[in-house]
């Protein structure tokens, strides 16, 4: 769902004209949210993309408006000299928008600033996902999605590596923004989060940090580090809970190793959760060896904020 300032932006429909549209044509009403916020579905902004695209040929909005979405579609792609666009063939490294969803046109903009390192326009892009996602659910509704993309138009030859390098060092630079200073955390309990192993996992780390902060938590980021390190950081830091960022598309048995080495070290009773992405049966041995599993980054910030609930009650229960 995108509010209005988003649907104006990616549009170039001024909010006021689309308000005035709302009140006139039952077709682009959105819905509203709990605080009466206007919200537009992914299928409305299409219909306005489309619309908008028709008026700057010379079509009227009463015209178009209230035309029938297929119908719609034919017209915008016969202008365009296109074919409708199939769902199921995608050319995402392409120059031109390969479909009419939401997720194309914006992986088509996020393709244009990338090739040309553009970082103003890639920042107006991240600013349009911060206000459809919110800070919290940045990382999972854009930047890991995102970068994935770019990953595979690297792999079919549409990027080359530094493109994914210079996006890469925009997204954290963005995310790192969104950390309070350490002086804002002090009196909270702390979170290590880290890496187990060689690999680095930066964006995973900063987007843990965030949710924890999220949920009441101090995190302390370690980075990439052999368990050993890892536990030793843990006693150093007083940390009461330890976060586990893990990626590998392969079972990898030297880093399942090497995270069941941190439980073993870690001994205390000390919460070890992990997540990222990984196989089904690398993520179901770590949590038949004890470890928890936060699928996302919002399971993340509920699973912490619900320790730190049940860590106040129990020290309310305590005698005095």
């Amino acid at each position: 769902m995108y509010p209005i300032q988003v649907v104006s932006r990616r549009t170039g429909i001024s909010p006021a004209t689309l308000r005035a549209w709302e009140r006139r044509y039952a077709s682009v009403r959105p819905t509203r949210d709990a605080h009466g916020r206007r919200q537009y579905s992914d299928s409305l902004l299409q219909h306005l993309l489309i619309c908008s695209y028709l008026l700057s040929r010379g079509y009227r909005i009463g015209d178009v408006i209230d035309v029938n979405p297929a119908e719609l579609e034919k017209l915008y792609c016969s202008l365009r000299g296109d074919n409708p666009p199939d769902p199921d063939e995608r050319t995402p490294a392409g120059d031109r928008i390969s479909d009419l969803s939401i997720s194309g046109l914006l992986r088509d903009d996020l393709i244009e600033a990338t090739r040309e390192f553009d970082e103003s326009y890639l920042h107006e892009l991240i600013h349009d996902a911060v206000m459809t996602h919110g800070r919290q659910g940045l990382v999972d509704g854009f930047v890991f999605p995102f970068e994935d993309f770019v990953s595979a138009a690297v792999r079919q030859g549409g990027l080359q590596k530094i493109h994914e390098s210079w996006l890469h060092l925009h997204l954290f630079r963005v995310l790192a923004s969104f950390i309070p200073p350490a002086d804002r955390l002090k009196n909270r309990p702390k979170l290590l989060v880290a890496v187990p192993g060689p690999d680095v996992h930066d964006l995973g780390l900063i987007g843990s940090a965030i949710h924890a902060d999220a949920a009441g938590w101090a995190p302390v980021l370690v980075g990439s580090a052999p368990s050993e390190q890892i536990a030793a950081a843990l006693l150093a830091t007083g940390a009461e809970a330890v976060v586990l960022v893990v990626v590998t598309s392969i079972y990898d048995v030297a880093l399942r190793d090497e995270i069941i080495r941190v439980a073993a070290l870690i001994s205390d009773g000390t919460r070890i959760m992990f997540g990222g992405r990984m196989p089904d049966p690398f993520r179901d041995d770590l949590i038949h060896e004890g470890l928890s599993y936060v699928p996302h980054m919002s399971a993340l910030q509920k699973t912490l904020h619900d320790q730190l609930v049940q860590g106040r009650d129990n020290n309310d229960t305590l005698p005095g």
